[in-house]
Formats: structure tokens, sequence, C-alpha cells
């Protein structure tokens, strides 16, 4: 009797593990399954990522990106794709003009702030030199008032 429960545990033991075995390999093929498929569509995704990169403006050198978005007749200054070396110099000289002029501006403004500066501290000192001088006034005119009575 011994011997026959040792044989049916034996058979069930085996039995238990080769359903494991089955059921470790479906796991393993599922698992190398999912990771296949995440593998192709990252593959997927990348060349999609470079066929995009391939046809963007920049790459198809479109001489339309040289133009400023905010108006078609300005420039973007660091992108002379398609233009003409004279082209190129008369953006750049006219961008140095616009340097100089707009220092020119800032240096007329700053002088007519100091000179708005320098005459208000004129007035203001006129103005309490004004204000001495009529204390003054009044204070003669009282004595004389209070020594005439």
């Amino acid at each position: 009797m011994r011997g026959l429960l040792e044989d049916e545990m034996t058979s069930k033991k085996n039995q238990q593990l080769k359903e494991m075995q089955a059921y470790n390999q479906d796991l393993a093929e599922q698992k190398k399954a999912r990771e296949s498929d995440w593998s192709n569509n990252q593959e997927d995704m990348n060349q999609h990522e470079i066929a995009r990169t391939n046809m963007t403006d920049f790459m198809t050198e479109n001489p339309m990106t040289t133009t400023s978005q905010l108006a078609k007749h300005r420039y973007v200054p660091y992108h002379f794709k398609g233009l003409k070396p004279s082209q190129v110099d008369e953006i750049n000289a006219t961008r140095t003009q616009q340097v100089k002029d707009n220092k020119a501006i800032k240096k007329n403004l700053n002088s007519e702030e100091y000179n708005w500066a320098v005459q208000n501290v004129a007035n203001t000192q006129h103005f309490l030199n004004n204000e001495t001088e009529l204390e003054a006034k009044q204070k003669l005119m009282a004595g004389s008032l209070s020594g005439t009575h």
C-alpha cells in the first residue's frame, strides 16, 4: 500500500511539474511577444521620427524659412539659406544701421533725462531762494510794523 501511495504521489508531483513547466513556457512566450511588439513599435516610431525630421523645412532648405513669420518683408537674422551674398550684405548693413540708430536714440533720451534733471534741480533751487527772500522780507516788514506802533 505504501508503494501505491508513493507512486500516486510521484505521479501527481510529476503532473504538477509538467503543468508548472507548461505555465512557465506560456509566460515566457507572452513576455517574448510583448517585448517583440514593444521593440517593433519603438522601431516604427523611430522611423516615423526620422522621416518627419528629414521632411522639415529646415532639412529641405525651404527658402521661406529665411523670412520672419511676423512680417514677410523681414528676414530672420541668423538664417540666410537661398539668399545671394549681396542680399545678405544688404541685410547685415541694414541691421548695423539700425543698431547705430537705436544707440543714438538711447543717447539722446539719456541726454534729455539728464537735462531735465538739471533743470528740475535749478528750478527747485530758485524756488528755495525765493522762499528765503520772501521770508526775510516778511520778517523785515513785521519788524518795521511793530516798530512804528
